[in-house]
């Protein structure tokens, strides 16, 4: 007898066996005393489609718990890098993940006055970096006015603003010898003088902006009062060099060109008027240095003016006061000095071998930073009219960027490590950053050259932060913008094909993307002038990471 579709028991068609369909219990469950049952209505068969549709949900559940649970790398990377971006620009402090924990911690203040040139440098204590909101409430606790005399609070609160900005403003003073000199009182002949101080105060308030920007004018007209004083009474004459040197800095970054040129040429005329270019000083407006310390103060001195000098030369095309070849032998100790240990003759020497690499290394900076300008301009006639009619222009600035770039790798091969000429090159590596990102879309080796340059100046980076010097690329600007442009490139590069098809090109571009926003993390955390910087990457660094996060 053959049955009907569905109509045997369900025991029977459980196990694939001939039912006879008899009721209430077939005669085989009968036979084997199992349960017989029947079903009230012809079973439905689910589709093939379907049935492959549920086993293919199932097999995706699987393998992203296989993911999570095996920590894939890309995965977590980036899963983790985007609730960074969406907490981008948030002022509350953060503890970034590759911190510098050393950033800009320096000791300002002495517990024992002891003289000026036996005083040892110490470490620890005020830090350098002070926070975003703590600035107005700062400036609101010293109860202080315009016209009034600037506080002791209020004045070491300023010059820790502007410590770690220094190098950036031409200020390369010996930083031991600077903090022992502001620690003596007023009337003190080694003492700071005001010009010095109150050009330190408006470097600050220039640089921090916000709410000391207001105070700009003030201590703008105080510094040329008294540089005028100083220059009057022929008092302190280094500290008049020094304070006309951030002078100089600050009106040609505010577009004042021509008192830029004057102050800076000024300076050096009187700088070689004293005998810093000599052993033995001409006149007795300078006399010779006391001892180690100070002799080194005016190696630097003189180092500083001359590399403003040339700066100005190469970007504004002023003529030079000080030319290359007049550069004379460094200063020595007085012989009435006492003969130093083998220790101190060590770090005397490292002293002027530092201060002389400085120096040979002042026309590649200038060289970069007159690239850096032209990039620049040739990036916004671009923007404004298109590439055609400018391919000479965009060839000529790639080769200058080649050929510096040799230079720069052939240099630190033979100098070691030297943060003055690695940060030149995280400028000269920016501007490789805007060059070749006009024709990154149409040219492949343009594109392939911008991402290698973009690793580089991640690759930089890790290195300054091995030896601590990370500080003196977070306390730049332009070296600010340079890695959010880096950043914007590696989280563009996301969105291609081949970033997408590759997870290690992917990882490594997400942890070079979060190492570039810890940097950028512990600077807007503190100065407000830059808080809204790293906010314009932010749309895009989001639109990449939908691309690899579910």
């Amino acid at each position: 007898m053959n049955l009907g579709k569905g109509s045997a028991c369900a025991q029977c068609r459980g196990q694939k066996l001939k039912c006879d369909g008899v009721k209430p219990e077939c005669s085989r469950c009968l036979r084997l005393q199992k349960e017989c049952a029947y079903f009230s209505s012809r079973a439905t068969r689910r589709p093939v489609a379907d049935l492959m549709q549920a086993r293919i949900l199932r097999l995706q559940l699987e393998v992203n718990k296989l993911m999570l649970s095996s920590k894939h790398e890309l995965l977590i990377t980036s899963t983790r890098l985007r609730e960074r971006i969406m907490d981008l620009g948030d002022p509350k402090t953060k503890i970034p993940t590759h911190s510098d924990t050393s950033l800009l911690s320096i000791y300002l203040w002495y517990k024992d006055r002891e003289p000026v040139d036996r005083q040892p440098m110490e470490s620890g204590g005020l830090e350098g970096v002070i926070e975003r909101r703590a600035v107005e409430l700062h400036l609101k606790s010293f109860q202080w006015s315009i016209g009034e005399e600037v506080p002791l609070p209020m004045s070491r609160y300023l010059i820790c603003l502007f410590l770690p900005h220094r190098f950036q403003n031409y200020f390369n003073m010996d930083l031991p010898y600077f903090l022992q000199c502001l620690s003596l009182p007023p009337s003190h002949p080694k003492a700071i003088h005001p010009c010095l101080l109150n050009a330190c105060y408006l470097a600050a308030c220039n640089i921090i902006g916000g709410p000391l920007a207001q105070l700009e004018p003030y201590f703008l007209e105080r510094s040329r009062f008294f540089l005028n004083q100083a220059l009057m009474l022929a008092d302190r004459i280094p500290h008049f060099l020094w304070a006309s040197t951030l002078l100089g800095y600050y009106l040609a970054k505010n577009r004042r060109l021509e008192e830029s040129f004057i102050t800076v040429s000024a300076a050096c005329r009187l700088m070689t008027a004293c005998g810093l270019r000599t052993s033995v000083p001409p006149t007795v407006l300078l006399p010779p240095p006391a001892n180690k310390a100070e002799g080194n103060d005016r190696i630097r001195l003189f180092d500083s003016l001359y590399m403003e000098d040339q700066w100005l030369s190469a970007l504004f095309s002023f003529p030079t006061t000080l030319a290359y070849d007049e550069q004379s032998e460094e200063w020595e100790p007085t012989s009435d000095e006492a003969s130093p240990t083998p220790s101190k003759t060590s770090k005397a020497d490292k002293e002027q071998e530092s201060s002389s690499i400085w120096r040979s290394n002042v026309h590649l900076r200038a060289s970069v930073m007159q690239i850096f300008q032209q990039v620049h301009k040739l990036a916004l006639t671009v923007s404004a009219n298109g590439y055609f009619g400018h391919e000479d222009t965009y060839e000529s600035l790639s080769a200058q960027v080649q050929c510096q770039n040799a230079k720069i790798l052939s240099l630190s091969e033979k100098q070691a490590f030297n943060p003055h000429l690695l940060l030149t090159h995280v400028t000269l590596l920016g501007s490789a950053l805007i060059l070749y990102s006009l024709r990154a879309r149409d040219d492949v080796k343009a594109k392939d050259e911008m991402l290698s340059f973009a690793t580089a100046l991640v690759r930089i980076c890790q290195e300054l932060q091995k030896h601590q010097h990370l500080h003196s690329v977070q306390c730049s600007l332009s070296s600010m913008l340079h890695l959010m442009n880096a950043a914007r490139i590696f989280g563009r590069e996301l969105l291609g094909y081949e970033a997408r098809e590759n997870n290690r090109i992917s990882t490594e571009y997400c942890y070079s993307i979060e190492y570039l926003l810890d940097i950028m993390d512990a600077v807007t955390a503190r100065y407000p002038a830059w808080a809204d910087a790293p906010k314009s990457i932010k749309a895009t660094l989001t639109t990449a990471l939908d691309t690899i996060v579910p």
